[in-house]
């Protein structure tokens, strides 16, 4: 009991510096009210730029459009197609090639 009661006030100074520590890091892990709505303000202007990126209403669909964009896709397919059956004619060729240099080893006939 006598060294509480010679060092008491140094306790309290260390007791009061650790008690407004704990205020001050509580106080920078809340936010004030002012920040918060102008943070709503930015993410609000924000979402409103995105959605006029995004929107897609203003574009006029008439009927000459909607064909063209047929033909294009009708036209993409039909190269899709092709390039198919050509990778196809390269893979029986390469497989043909793998099997005679497995089968024969590589040796010439004799």
């Amino acid at each position: 009991m006598t060294a509480l009661n010679t060092y008491w006030a140094p306790l309290m100074v260390v007791l009061q510096l650790i008690i407004a520590w704990i205020i001050w890091s509580l106080s920078r892990k809340f936010v004030s009210r002012e920040t918060y709505f102008e943070d709503i303000k930015r993410i609000d202007k924000d979402l409103t730029k995105l959605r006029q990126k995004t929107d897609v209403g203003h574009v006029c669909l008439n009927q000459n459009s909607i064909h063209q964009l047929h033909l294009s896709t009708t036209k993409l397919a039909g190269q899709i197609e092709t390039m198919s059956a050509l990778s196809k004619r390269i893979e029986k060729t390469l497989t043909r090639q793998e099997d005679y240099l497995l089968n024969n080893k590589g040796h010439k006939n004799e």
